[in-house]
């Protein structure tokens, strides 16, 4: 049986504060109870769509939860296109963004090769972790 992971983020406009971006990030696997966080990045010079930073870092933050499980077998659940394109681009070559992006891409190659994880994109109206971010930021 597979494991399921699903993940989601969203840019919190009311939490901003000067020289960081504060994004939720969630991820659920298998049955367990969705987790949920506030993030914070420092403010990338010309980058205005954050929320793709944090759908990669909800990715990489349940990819490396999964690993401290021994997970494997693992079909990660995105609604996000963008982030989905990220995950599954063979080279590290996210040229316009920042270096931050080029870690938490380097990271999750290693992890998806290492657990054996597939990506798929879904719906935001199946993505049960954010069901937990819409009820509670209504993003």
């Amino acid at each position: 049986m597979k494991n399921i992971i699903y993940t989601d983020a969203g840019y919190c406009r009311t939490k901003q504060q000067q020289q960081r971006k504060t994004g939720i990030i969630a991820y659920k696997i298998n049955q367990n109870e969705t987790e949920m966080f506030e993030w914070s990045v420092k403010e990338i010079q010309g980058l205005q769509q954050y929320s793709n930073l944090f759908e990669l870092l909800a990715a990489l933050l349940a990819l490396v939860e999964a690993n401290r499980l021994e997970l494997k077998d693992v079909l990660l659940k995105t609604d996000s296109q963008v982030c989905m394109y990220w995950l599954k681009r063979k080279k590290n070559n996210l040229r316009k963004f920042s270096e931050q992006h080029f870690k938490f891409k380097e990271l999750t190659d290693i992890l998806i090769k290492k657990i054996g994880v597939k990506i798929q994109q879904i719906s935001r109206d199946f993505n049960e972790a954010g069901w937990k971010i819409e009820q509670q930021y209504n993003l």
